[in-house]
């Protein structure tokens, strides 16, 4: 990932580094995203100090400056301690000093003090830097940070992520590591409210700062964590559980390793107190076992060469199944910014720590490892890449990435699980203390596919998520069922009377050269699956195509189809289908007006509006009579059933043809983007071998519209229309 090292998916850790949790009697979070601002109004929020002028617009909270003004905030009625907070925002002038205000609050005469991160569209440009508003000044300029100085769009969105846990603060801008402060336990401040500051100002210029797609990982007020990445406690010396299998240790001897050139004998020195010591020019060790899913504990010590050149100040590594490097080197003393994919804590020549955690040299080290191996079909094509988290002296360094490849001098990836490789290279590199559980992570948390005979199972943390059916005697492929995120039950239905042709979530199309591509009578027209294929299937994320035709018995095609699946867990209140399709005409073809066509769902009835339950649009019309053939971006449609209210939205890609399209809905519960029902022509023609390119995106939701912020996440899926 290059020198600009994404802060990665910070509360994911709480997978794989429950393990290392578990075992060091420390705590590890999953905590969801919670948006601050509904984009609707400013519930939540009151100003404290000065006099701006603060209102709502375009699902933004605009703050502008008026004279005569002192520094004024908007504030969250709400005290945060431990978090993650994202935002974005925009200035109307690059001359607008502002910030955003966080465990901050009101000194007895009302004025506002605590940490603030900047915004700064001046030269000097500071943004994202870390100054003590009415409190102590500035406590982490830019200065020299020019990564995190040149990533501001001037005229243009930013985005900022702060990461507070604890007396460890760090920022980022548009991605790009900025501030990293460790503050004195002595005078920081551990809670307060957040606040959007618009500054003082000269004269009346009313310039304007704009803010939205306002998040937080709110991670508590108590975390036995020693920095901003949900840390673990330090366990250098940690006894090895009963679980554990010991590799080095003083009762241990050599009995688990083999020297690598499997007719040599291994010359490294074992002491009588387990200390296992490189011989130089003595070849590297390997265990004798292979391991697939595992923690390993492993502390070592570099020898101190202060003359030596980069690569030889005490390197050593782990080859992870012998295909995976993680560095170790002696890189005590550089900063963050200094770190390369060659330093200690490094997945080797492909990403740099996340942390600068090193000890010095001649003092002992620890790394805790969680690895999941690459996942692979019985054909042997991968579809999972292997994914690591390293906790390097109670610091995670790295935070459930994905290793694409093997590193540097490693072997190639495989499906077989290989041993675990100590690297000698050179230097007299000590290890203590290494021990390893092995673990069964193939229903780890997260998302997962597979295919089981005619439907494409994905599943959410070992649960039914949805499943893709494509068996060759349905009338066409469809989703069934579609989960909710907090009853457990479908919120979508199939084969519901009347209209036994509804399939849940699905794509089709009446009228087509005078086939039936939609409802019932397989002899009307069927739209048949080659099969599909699953692309990715990671813990965040499952993308599967699939190709399609279009045909009637003992005829040629009419249509054929490529579609392109992406499923996502974002949060634990909210599910994401992306389905996009090329249709492809076959041979010319005339597609008559019909409200039943393209994309479509069925709600379960209880969620209907027949039975209490809600359809709304973008423009906040409601119900079928509001919403049935208006032109909109999307609709959601929620309801409540035992107590638990969950929905579906669709929206349409702002790139396809003629949208936003008018919709077709009924309040039974049925809705679906279509032109094809209110065109002005009574049919509409396509020559052999013309395409057409839709995109849609369902949210599977807990709540309704407001409280699960549909109106933002469209705004932010507009916004990557493509």
């Amino acid at each position: 990932m290059g020198k600009l090292m994404v802060f990665r998916r910070m509360a994911t850790i709480g997978l794989v580094l429950s393990v290392i949790a578990a075992a060091s009697g420390a705590l590890a979070m999953n905590a969801p995203w919670e948006y601050l601002f509904n984009g609707n109004n400013l519930d939540g929020w009151k100003q404290v100090n000065g006099t701006a002028k603060y209102w709502v617009e375009d699902d933004c909270i605009v703050g502008e400056t008026v004279k005569g003004s002192p520094n004024s905030f908007l504030a969250t009625e709400a005290d945060y301690s431990n978090f993650v907070l994202e935002y974005e925002f925009k200035i109307s002038d690059d001359q607008l000093n502002s910030g955003v205000q966080f465990r901050s609050a009101q000194k007895p005469e009302g004025r506002v003090f605590g940490y603030q991160a900047e915004i700064d569209g001046k030269d000097r440009a500071w943004t994202a830097g870390i100054y003590a508003e009415a409190w102590r000044n500035w406590l982490y300029n830019l200065e020299g940070v020019d990564d995190a100085r040149n990533a501001f769009n001037h005229g243009d969105w930013n985005r900022v992520r702060i990461a507070a846990v604890g007396n460890y603060i760090r920022t980022w801008i548009n991605d790009v590591p900025a501030a990293f402060l460790a503050d004195d336990v002595k005078q920081m401040r551990d809670k307060g409210f957040i606040a959007l500051q618009v500054h003082g100002v000269s004269g009346d210029p009313k310039w304007q700062v704009r803010w939205r797609h306002i998040k937080i990982r709110d991670l508590g007020a108590t975390l036995p964590t020693t920095d901003g990445l949900l840390v673990p406690a330090d366990t250098t010396g940690q006894a090895p559980p009963k679980t554990a299998t010991v590799l080095v240790g003083p009762d241990a001897g050599l009995k688990q390793w083999r020297h690598s050139s499997p007719d040599k004998a291994i010359a490294w020195k074992l002491s009588d107190d387990g200390v296992l010591e490189i011989v130089p020019k003595s070849g590297s060790i390997v265990t004798k076992d292979n391991y697939e899913d595992f923690h390993l504990h492993l502390e070592f010590q570099t020898p101190y060469k202060p003359d030596a050149g980069f690569q030889d100040q005490g390197n050593s590594g782990i080859y992870i199944q012998q295909r995976y490097e993680v560095q170790i080197l002696d890189s005590y003393g550089k900063t963050w910014h200094e770190l390369t994919e060659q330093d200690c804590g490094a997945i080797y020549k492909t990403i740099k720590p996340d942390l600068r955690a090193c000890r010095p040299a001649s003092e002992w080290s620890v790394y805790d490892i969680v690895f999941r191996s690459a996942r692979w079909d019985a054909a042997g094509n991968k579809t999972a890449d292997a994914r690591i988290t390293v906790v390097q002296n109670g610091h995670v360094i790295h935070d459930d990435v994905a290793i694409q490849n093997k590193t540097g001098a490693g072997q190639q990836e495989g499906p077989a699980p290989r041993p675990i490789m100590l690297q000698e290279h050179g230097n007299a590199v000590k290890f203590r203390n290494v021990w390893i559980i092995p673990l069964d992570l193939s229903t780890a948390k997260g998302l997962e596919a597979r295919v089981d005979g005619n439907a494409l199972q994905v599943t959410l943390d070992g649960r039914t998520f949805t499943n893709y059916m494509f068996d060759g005697r349905q009338k066409l492929p469809f989703f069934y069922p579609v989960i909710g995120p907090a009853s457990g039950k479908t919120v979508t239905e199939k084969q519901l009377d009347p209209y036994p042709h509804h399939s849940s979530l699905w794509f089709g199309c009446d009228r087509v050269n005078g086939a039936n591509y939609w409802q019932e009578g397989n002899d009307r027209g069927q739209i048949l699956s080659k099969g599909p294929r699953i692309v990715v299937s990671e813990r965040d994320k499952v993308v599967f195509t699939d190709e399609c035709v279009w045909k009637r018995p003992e005829q040629a095609p009419d249509v054929s189809d490529q579609r392109r699946i992406t499923i996502t867990a974002p949060n634990k209140s909210t599910r994401i289908i992306d389905f996009e399709i090329t249709v492809k005409a076959e041979k010319d073809v005339t597609v008559q007006k019909t409200n039943h066509s393209l994309f479509s769902a069925r709600m379960r009835p209880a969620l209907s509006v027949s039975e209490g339950g809600a359809l709304i649009n973008a423009e906040g019309a409601k119900g079928e009579k509001g919403t049935a053939g208006v032109p909109s971006p999307w609709c959601d449609f929620y309801g409540t059933d035992n107590g638990i209210t969950e929905g579906v939205a669709i929206f349409q890609n702002p790139s396809n043809p003629e949208a936003p399209t008018p919709w077709f809905t009924r309040d039974y519960g049925f809705m679906s983007p279509t032109p094809l029902y209110h065109m002005s022509e009574s049919e509409v023609s396509f020559q052999s071998g013309e395409t057409v390119q839709l995109s849609y995106r369902v949210v599977v939701h807990e709540g309704d519209t407001v409280t699960a912020g549909i109106p933002a996440l469209y705004k932010a899926y507009a916004a990557q229309a493509h």
